[in-house]
């Protein structure tokens, strides 16, 4: 356990020894430090020499110049702890302050505690305390597309304590940094998110309350990471952790974010693995998870299924008649003792009850139904299934599936060759994330869809040159299948440039600014295979249009197949029907296969045929996949 011991040394400030700690700092170079700049979270410029810190919050620094200046910011800190003044933004001394920096300058420089008076810190001892840390954890709560902030995932920081058990584990407390968004949702949150303009704060907070957020409410089954760290190392954690009390970041949903914080976290116990450089212009939760194993960090993995995720799994062991007799019990359709229900074998019966009851508890998590609402059927299907004494699927837990970290990785190249609208090409394609629905699902959420800045470039040997032909910005599908307890929405958005057939202008083919976003349904056909349906609304700018826009609405559908193990296919097709601006209509097919060689690498095989009216336009292509 961290602690201060409390010296109440009555000495004078000594000035003659503060300088004699500066000039020895500067002689051992601790400004350039790898610890210290970790602690500052110092990172160098891009452009221009020197370093600057990621931390925004003008109270972190003891120095007008700390966020760009190593040494003015040391010798600033060295002052302030000679000093037993109060820092008003922290209502404590700057030693109780800034534990992680006091610790750490107290190793190098072995202060001189009759010369350099060591203040009492109640407070840190006293949370330190509480928390008591002595392993520490990564927890990797998985996708979860209804909430933008998490559509990659999250990951945050479990102190354990050294007596802990399966059965005090929710009791141990969580290091988490998250963005403070407010009521914003929808584009606003989106374009917030990507540029910063919210603020990310540190926080601690007990497992049973993210666990509670994670795995109730939002439906997420979470992976823990055992981390080889010593004791020492977890506490320099936890003092660093204490230090950024308060203090903000800019957010941004792709760099600065959560994985991305936690890494300088763990920089901040032990410099030298200079986690953050592993990293280039973005940041993606389960790529954190990848580096971690690289470095040789993770000693364990347990996985932690939502409650949903066992409610859907012991539901569907049971037939369709009975889930759905679950279903309406809970909505008070049917009575508990209803003949239907009273005609089943007792084992069947125990089953169904026993789930009912799990189907109302479940909801409530959620909030999709009140106490009020479930109390009196949660206690008769209780009364029920006790007094059957039938002991059924209850206890039956899911499958482990394959951890996140073993999916493909999430930067994708692309080499291809093809055909498109009569003229052979060449195409180069680059995507830094994600995931999308005819890749395997190992490692990802079925039915899930997230690709952030796909390019693609084509040359033309005819006329020797190269083009643009797609730029997404965005494109998110949440395709989760239907089942007769579940029944989620699904939905789509995408916004980007590409190059559709438009009306009467088959050969000019100039960028086209599209937007879609819909709504709709999936539906598992076999344990391998889905569909899925949405209703969109569309929107074109091109300057070919009469009024340079056209809006309308479309269907969209089509399945994914996973034939076998190492080859993935799947049939999308849409009809658009455009009205506003100009009116026309659009059709098309796709047809998209994967053939799998290893995890970095797959063979891709693409067909597309759009109409416009009489306009008729082929794609096919053979390209070869590298992720990485």
């Amino acid at each position: 356990m961290v602690a201060f011991v409390h010296c109440h040394v009555a000495a004078a400030f000594d000035e003659a020894y503060l300088n004699q700690l500066i000039e020895r700092a500067d002689q051992l170079n601790l400004a350039d430090h790898p610890q210290w700049h970790a602690l500052l979270h110092y990172r160098s410029n891009r452009l221009l020499p020197g370093v600057t810190s990621l931390i925004d919050d003008p109270l972190f620094f003891l120095s007008p110049q700390g966020k760009t200046d190593p040494r003015a910011e040391m010798e600033a800190t060295l002052r302030r702890f000679a000093s037993d003044d109060i820092l008003a933004s922290k209502e404590e001394p700057a030693q109780c302050a800034f534990a992680a920096r006091y610790e750490w300058l107290n190793r190098q420089l072995g202060f001189d505690e009759g010369r350099l008076l060591r203040q009492a810190c109640l407070r840190f001892d006293e949370w330190v305390g509480r928390i008591e840390p002595h392993t520490l954890t990564l927890v990797f709560p998985a996708a979860h597309l209804n909430n933008p902030s998490s559509m990659f995932g999250h990951t945050l920081l479990r102190f354990d304590t050294a007596a802990q058990t399966e059965q005090t584990r929710l009791l141990a407390y969580t290091a988490n940094y998250a963005a403070v968004t407010g009521e914003d949702n929808g584009v606003a949150f989106a374009i917030k998110g990507l540029f910063g303009f919210y603020p990310g704060y540190a926080s601690i907070a007990p497992y049973y309350e993210k666990t509670k957020q994670y795995s109730d409410l939002e439906n997420r089954d979470i992976w823990e990471y055992t981390l080889r760290l010593t004791p020492e190392e977890v506490s320099r954690v936890l003092m660093h952790i204490w230090e950024l009390r308060g203090i903000y970041s800019d957010y941004y949903f792709f760099t600065e974010n959560c994985s991305y914080e936690l890494m300088l976290l763990l920089d901040a116990a032990r410099p030298e693995l200079r986690l953050r450089d592993q990293f280039g212009y973005w940041v993606i939760p389960v790529d954190t998870v990848r580096v971690l194993y690289q470095n040789d960090l993770i000693s364990g993995a347990e996985y932690r299924p939502a409650a949903g995720t066992k409610l859907r799994y012991r539901a569907n062991v049971l037939p369709v008649p009975q889930q759905d007799m679950i279903r309406r019990i809970a909505d008070g359709d049917v009575r508990y003792d209803d003949e239907r229900v009273r005609a089943l074998a007792p084992a069947d019966r125990a089953s169904v009850y026993a789930l009912t009851y799990d189907y109302l508890r479940y909801e409530l998590a959620g909030r999709r139904k009140s106490r009020d609402e479930i109390l009196d059927v949660s206690r008769t299907v209780l009364e029920a299934r006790s007094a059957l004494g039938e002991a059924a699927v209850d206890d039956m837990d899911p499958p482990v599936p394959p951890r996140p970290e073993h999916g493909h990785p999430t930067t994708l190249i692309e080499a291809g060759i093809g055909r498109a609208a009569g003229i052979d090409n060449l195409s180069l394609r680059w995507r830094p994330a994600f995931h999308d629905l005819y890749a395997p699902e190992e490692g990802y959420v079925r039915g899930a869809q997230i690709e952030f800045l796909d390019t693609v470039f084509s040359y033309r040997p005819e006329s020797a040159s190269w083009r643009l032909d797609e730029l997404t910005f965005i494109d998110i599908v949440s395709a989760t299948p239907r089942t007769q307890l579940f029944k989620p929405l699904s939905w789509l958005v995408s916004a980007g440039l590409t190059r559709p057939p438009l009306p009467e202008y088959a050969d000019r083919r100039h960028l086209t600014f599209q937007f879609d976003v819909g709504a709709g349904f999936a539906k598992d056909f076999t344990e391998s295979t889905f569909g899925f349906g949405f209703m969109k609304f569309v929107f074109d700018a091109n300057s070919d249009l009469d009024k340079d826009y056209a809006a309308g609405v479309a269907i969209d559908g089509g399945a994914v197949a996973s034939v076998t193990h190492n080859w993935k296919a799947g049939f999308r097709g849409f009809a658009s029907a455009y009205g506003v601006g100009e009116d026309f209509a659009r059709f098309g097919v796709e047809l998209d296969q994967r053939f799998v060689i290893d995890r970095a690498n797959h063979v891709r095989l693409l067909y597309r045929h759009s109409r416009v009216d009489d306009q008729h336009d082929r794609e096919s292509m053979l390209a070869w996949s590298y992720y990485f």
